[in-house]
């Protein structure tokens, strides 16, 4: 490679001497002093110091109020470790810098002469170039290099040293997580595709590890090997990645695809003359805890800011880090499709125990599906046909796999109908998500099996579930016919017609609805409470017509499912809500019920859930006041204190407390509640959903939004409503509230026939409701 002999300093090089890297500023700009440069756009600042990029950091809301350095120690340097160990690099040596670019509107610098320790004895020599665009949350960097000397090494890399707790690897294969790793197992060397890599957090107390800091690394191209790296001591960094260019872990005959001792010990290989290379990547950064190397600007994007924080971050940190989808993660020698309860950090929660759709994993699934990102559902997808794959003859779904075994029955030895409830359901999710109508139709075979054992608990001459067990929370002793289970089945089957109406099967679809109002109309019957009892919710359970006693909680699961799905009579939905809205544990968004589950009322006398609440239960208290219209109560009692848990502690505990406080003796770093808050903004709060018959855009609360989240985009206002959704077909669009009785002119754009086809106009109901039919696969915009 030939350099050019000069350095190009900008007019503000002088004052960028004494200047912190990273000066408040929301401007784009390129400065260079010596052989140290800078970069920044308001939204991110990247520096550098001779072969170093030492600082990274970032302002999310693009004002240049920079946050904390995402890079560790040296930051980003070219290493060569030599067999005996020794360590050679990059940083701080000279190399030769210059402007290539540098405008309102973009700014490019590169770093000549990157080698591997010192110019006389390196092995390798890279340029780097770093490149940043006005507006965005991501600075590109490529290298350009070859192998100038032939030699050994144990390994040439590119260290990348980031202080963020928790390193997530999104490879071809699968997905790889780790928070604080265990000495000799702090190294992931693999030679999948790395696709995706990302930070966040911090290390400290568990209810202190908000890191406000995260890097995201999106290779475009990249050497073959690369390996992952967990600190549990945070020197010289806590995460991090290798980019290996030379020698490496599968050349020196190390094991791949596994959490190991690292270099050390490793056979040095050969470092031979060769073609060289050109990689590139972007760099995400961010001053809060959830990635955004893909994320579009605040007009794309422009809801509450703790919005967008809750949202991403209760999917990227959790489920996201939940997902055991790579070689090794679940057993030696083995790549199975699960998924935990818990992060690995490293141990996890429930350990060895996978896929609980009771309804942990629905939860967990389903707040991944809104990223709209095709590499994580198709993960989802893999979780579900994982499960899928062992549905008894009878139709009954695994509860859990304990390592790779399918367990029928919940840790409490009960059978639920939970989990195949729950997993049905997510498997729709994951088919409307994506928009996948022919897995749906390829797989509805499957589901119709694991919906037969539903079928077959239907007592035909009452009309309900006669159940053995408790629906989703498996130690409460609850059976006969259950509020519920009779409860969410009404929510399942009408679900589950429309499913069938997408594979056009209308005959089948009709059944399941005629199944779901019978089982309505029976709950009000034989279900809800004698005035004695306060006559205004359900009761747990009717134990038939010829004994004709009930057993009586006050359960707020149970009801807050049948408020959600419609099932009360009349005004008997009001009653519910203010009997549960009055109790004494109303902080808590949401309790399990108003009476003790006491050591008789459980399996084994396990009280561990009789006096806790539950995320799944806010999702359907959530629901419930997006059912009738209770934005108020939706933000002070079940979003807001929610939010702001999750907002100070990036992850969460298991259960939380009467005093909606964590219970820091319950499962940390848990999925529950960061999903539910994901799933409460996206589907309630902002009411963005769509099927396959159907768009709804039916906001509870907010006025006007943009929301833009992989390929989902909806811009929403009083007078214009525009949404981008895959798929492809005609909908009917229900978007509102907008400017009542007022006429909107429907257009239609994009690529191919149907986004070109003229759509008539539509008129809005007097209460602001919009209704006309539109494809998907197209912007569709509504203007009045």
């Amino acid at each position: 490679m030939r350099h050019p002999a000069w350095i190009l300093v900008t007019a503000a090089a002088a004052a960028f001497a004494v200047e912190p890297p990273c000066p408040r500023g929301a401007s784009t700009w390129a400065r260079v002093q010596g052989d140290s440069a800078a970069v920044s756009n308001g939204f991110v600042c990247v520096a550098t110091r001779g072969g170093s990029v030492w600082h990274a950091s970032a302002d999310f809301d693009g004002t240049g109020a920079y946050g904390a350095n995402v890079m560790a120690a040296a930051g980003l340097t070219l290493q060569r470790e030599d067999g005996d160990g020794k360590v050679h690099s990059s940083a701080g040596a000279s190399v030769l810098v210059r402007v290539l670019r540098n405008d309102s509107r973009s700014v490019s610098i590169s770093i000549l002469g990157v080698t591997d320790g010192p110019a006389a004895s390196a092995l390798v020599l890279e340029d780097w170039t770093l490149s940043l665009e006005a507006g965005s949350r991501a600075a590109e960097f490529s290298a350009n290099g070859s192998i100038i000397r032939a030699g050994s090494a144990r390994g040439v890399r590119r260290q990348w040293e980031m202080t963020p707790a928790a390193v997530y690897g999104l490879f071809g294969r699968g997905v790889v997580q780790m928070k604080a790793a265990l000495p000799g197992y702090d190294f992931y060397p693999t030679r999948d595709a790395l696709r995706r890599v990302y930070g966040l957090g911090a290390a400290g107390s568990e209810l202190g590890q908000v890191g406000n800091a995260s890097f995201d690394i999106m290779p475009s191209s990249g050497p073959a090997e690369t390996v992952l790296m967990s600190s549990t001591s945070g020197v010289p960094f806590w995460s991090g990645l290798q980019q290996v260019l030379a020698a490496g872990f599968a050349a020196g005959g190390a094991q791949l695809d596994t959490w190991m001792l690292g270099w050390h010990g490793l056979a040095a290989s050969p470092v031979t003359l060769g073609p060289g290379w050109n990689h590139s990547l972007r760099l995400g950064v961010n001053s809060l805890d959830f990635p955004v190397a893909t994320l579009p600007g605040p007009e794309e994007l422009s809801m509450p800011r703790d919005d967008i924080h809750a949202l991403l971050m209760g999917v990227y940190a959790s489920p996201v880090g939940a997902l055991c989808t790579h070689d090794n993660e679940v057993e030696a020698g083995t790549r199975v499709a699960q998924i935990a309860t818990t992060i690995a950090r490293p141990d996890r929660g429930y350990s060895g125990t996978y896929n609980f759709f009771d309804p942990d994993n629905y939860i967990s699934t389903s707040a991944m599906l809104l990223l709209g990102d095709p590499y994580v559902s198709g993960q989802v997808r893999a979780v579900l046909e994982r499960s899928g794959a062992f549905l008894t003859a009878e139709g009954q779904l695994p509860h859990h796999f304990d390592g790779t075994k399918p367990v029928y029955q919940a840790l409490s030895g009960e059978i639920q109908t939970g989990p195949n409830v729950f997993w049905i359901l997510s498997c729709i999710n994951y088919a409307e998500s994506a928009q996948d109508l022919d897995w749906l139709r390829g797989y509805m075979p499957t589901l119709r099996l694991a919906s037969s054992f539903l079928f077959d608990l239907i007592d035909e001459d009452v009309g309900m579930a006669s159940v053995p067990g408790s629906l989703m929370i498996d130690v409460f002793i609850r059976n006969n016919f259950t509020s519920d289970t009779n409860a969410q089945l009404v929510g399942f089957f009408r679900r589950f017609a429309a499913a069938e109406d997408a594979v056009a099967n209308a005959t089948g679809a009709a059944a399941l609805r005629k199944i779901a109002d019978r089982i309505v109309a029976s709950m009000n019957e034989h279900l809800w409470a004698t005035p004695a009892a306060g006559g205004d919710h359900f009761v747990t359970q009717w134990d038939g017509p010829v004994l004709g006693t009930t057993r009586d909680f006050v359960d707020y699961d149970a009801n807050l499912m049948a408020t959600a799905h419609g099932v009360p009579a009349g005004d008997r939905a009001a009653l519910i809500l203010k009997r549960i809205d009055g109790g004494r544990c109303r902080p808590s968004a949401t309790f399990v019920s108003e009476k003790w589950y006491g050591p008789g009322d459980t399996t084994h006398g396990n009280v561990g859930d009789s006096w806790t609440a539950m995320g799944r239960i806010a999702w359907f208290d959530a629901l419930t006041r997006q059912r009738y219209g209770d934005a108020a109560g939706l933000e002070r009692l079940v979003l807001g204190p929610l939010r702001s848990a999750l907002l100070s502690t990036t992850w969460m505990h298991e259960r939380l407390s009467c005093a909606g406080e964590q219970q820091l003796n319950r499962t940390a770093m848990y999925f529950e509640y960061p999903s539910t808050v994901a799933m409460i903004l996206r589907s309630v709060k902002y009411g963005i959903a769509f099927d396959f018959q159907t768009v709804t855009v039916r906001p509870l609360g907010p006025t006007q939004f943009a929301y833009s989240l992989g390929n989902v985009a909806v811009a929403f206002g009083p007078r214009s409503v525009t949404v981008t959704l895959p798929g492809e077909g005609d909908r009917t669009y229900s978007v509102g509230p907008v400017a009542p009785g007022e006429r909107f002119r429907i257009t239609v754009s994009g690529d191919g026939a149907a986004c070109a086809a003229p759509r008539g106009p539509a008129t809005s109901t007097a209460d602001g409701i919009l209704s006309f039919v539109a494809p998907v696969g197209c912007t569709v915009s509504a203007a009045a």
